[in-house]
């Protein structure tokens, strides 16, 4: 991939992948990298980002309506120490300043019928490494998210 975000289409089969229906675009979802997991409650979660860092949440099943959720407005909120934290237009998924502060790749895995562990990073100077302007090391995070209906 080129490391630009896409938007997302979806497809579905009803015959066990032996046939599919034509794609169709996911309104406000992108990312570079995604990861989904289907929860045993219902509900379908997606993250990622690039621009910005996001988990999105289906509660239709079938990935039709996606809501967003801010995971570096939330990253913020509860990491004080400043050097670790995201710039505001990050938080706001505007294009990404140089150096990245973040990669947005994500990994997520279920760990019960409504929960999952996101981790994510915060990077000191992009791809270059640290230290950099963005603080003296990069970071990795690790977020347990519950999510119900």
């Amino acid at each position: 991939g080129s490391g630009r975000p896409h938007p997302y289409h979806q497809s579905s089969s009803a015959d066990e992948g032996a046939t599919w229906t034509p794609p169709r675009k996911m309104e406000g979802v992108w990312s570079v990298e995604p990861r989904l997991v289907r929860l045993d409650n219902g509900l379908i979660l997606l993250s990622g980002g690039r621009s910005g860092l996001f988990l999105w949440v289906c509660a239709d099943g079938e990935g039709i309506q996606w809501e967003p959720f801010n995971l570096a407005i939330h990253h913020n909120a509860f990491v004080s120490d400043p050097a670790l934290r995201y710039i505001e237009g990050f938080c706001q998924a505007v294009e990404n300043v140089e150096s990245a502060q973040s990669t947005s790749y994500t990994d997520m895995k279920a760990v019960g019928p409504d929960e999952v562990v996101i981790c994510y990073d915060r990077l000191a100077h992009g791809w270059v490494g640290a230290p950099g302007p963005w603080g003296e090391a990069d970071a990795v995070f690790c977020v347990r998210v519950k999510a119900v209906r």
